[in-house]
């Protein structure tokens, strides 16, 4: 996401967008669910048109009434989250449940671009990964992503 695509006026005026996310109901993996909802929404937003209009003593932004004066955001790059979820040393799977969260040794969430770059990665819960499982792991969230961008898109 490039914050370019914000700027009304360089150096002096910006959108500034935020995204709020109401989880009514969760059988778990709710990192991936709330950023996958935040990305589909960011690429439907529309920015209404705007002119400025400077006088002598001010400048003032004028926003158009105009649907079709407006601009989407490019959300093209922005990424997806893949939780994993270890069970024991060696065994771990994608998309747990709230159920195998409870249950689990660690849990490993990988934020993927579409280019397949991590962008975040966090691991929650007490247990640790060793060093070759965890490349494993991060090379399942980049597959999984790959697929989910191609069915996202």
């Amino acid at each position: 996401f490039y914050l370019k695509q914000l700027c009304i006026v360089k150096g002096k005026h910006c959108w500034a967008l935020y995204v709020d996310i109401l989880i009514l109901e969760s059988d778990g993996n709710t990192l991936d669910a709330a950023v996958m909802a935040a990305r589909a929404a960011l690429s439907t937003t529309k920015l209404p048109g705007v002119s400025v209009e400077e006088d002598a003593e001010a400048e003032s932004l004028q926003l158009s009434n105009d649907p079709n004066d407006s601009k989407s955001l490019n959300c093209s790059n922005l990424p997806l989250a893949v939780t994993l979820c270890q069970i024991d040393s060696t065994v771990y799977f994608v998309d747990p449940t709230k159920a195998e969260e409870t249950c689990a040794r660690t849990i490993l969430t990988v934020a993927v671009n579409p280019s397949g770059t991590i962008c975040f990665m966090q691991k929650s819960s007490g247990g640790s990964i060793e060093p070759s499982i965890l490349a494993d792991m991060i090379g399942v969230a980049q597959s999984t992503a790959s697929t989910l961008f191609s069915q996202f898109d």
